[in-house]
């Protein structure tokens, strides 16, 4: 099906005064938690990884990119596509889960004569995307040959009785969308449900499991969590 072998990528940065690429994964973010500051491996330069991502989400945040450093994952891939052909495009086949959620879907002809268009039911606004869909090659002009069509797929998969990272998503691909009145919710329900059990483990460490719980719960409301406790265990465990 596909005319290269399919790429799997990982997010990247751009440090603002080299222009070095910055791996940007789990582990990148770990080791910013444990160690502060760390510097440019290009121009040496100290780099503050909130800096930067903040960065890079309001000066790059298109293609998915936000999506990416949400946590998705991407893969790139390409095609063949004649004039008037409907394909199929399986992206099980380059290592995508058949259950995966696609949050971001770019087709871009590389040829000529074949422009790709994603081909959808009798639901046209229907939004959810799987990992196998059809596109047709709607021709543009006369051309001899098969154009070449890069397929750009970012996707997750949620796992049963996630609940942060399936908002944060959310919240992430209304952000890439541009519809920021519609990510306050879901970024908001994230954030809450990765925040209440933190802060229970830490709470517990200076009472009884009973006495964290009812003051989470009736005293140290969200609100408290959010802007007093959170700055207190940072400073605590010396985060940045």
């Amino acid at each position: 099906m596909f005319d290269s072998e399919p790429i799997h990528t990982t997010p990247w940065l751009l440090c603002r005064q080299c222009r070095y690429e910055f791996k940007a994964d789990s582990r990148t973010f770990r080791d910013y938690f444990q160690g502060g500051v760390r510097e440019c491996p290009g121009c040496r330069r100290a780099v503050d990884w909130w800096e930067e991502v903040v960065h890079a989400l309001i000066e790059f945040f298109g293609l998915g990119r936000a999506i990416e450093l949400a946590g998705a994952q991407a893969v790139s891939a390409t095609i063949l596509l004649n004039p008037g052909e409907v394909k199929l495009v399986d992206l099980t086949e380059a290592g995508i889960p058949p259950e995966a959620r696609i949050l971001y879907l770019n087709l871009t002809t590389n040829g000529s004569g074949a422009w790709p268009l994603l081909v959808h039911g009798n639901d046209v606004l229907h939004r959810t995307v799987g990992p196998r869909f059809h596109v047709y090659g709607r021709p543009f002009h006369e051309s001899s040959g098969s154009p070449k069509v890069a397929v750009w797929a970012v996707w997750f998969r949620p796992e049963d009785g996630e609940v942060v990272l399936p908002h944060l998503m959310d919240a992430s691909r209304e952000y890439s969308d541009g519809r920021f009145d519609r990510l306050v919710v879901p970024a908001n329900i994230a954030v809450e449900s990765a925040l209440s059990p933190l802060l229970g483990r830490f709470v517990e460490e200076f009472a009884a499991k009973d006495e964290a719980r009812r003051f989470l719960r009736d005293g140290a409301t969200y609100s408290h969590q959010l802007n007093v406790l959170l700055p207190m265990l940072a400073a605590f465990r010396k985060l940045p």
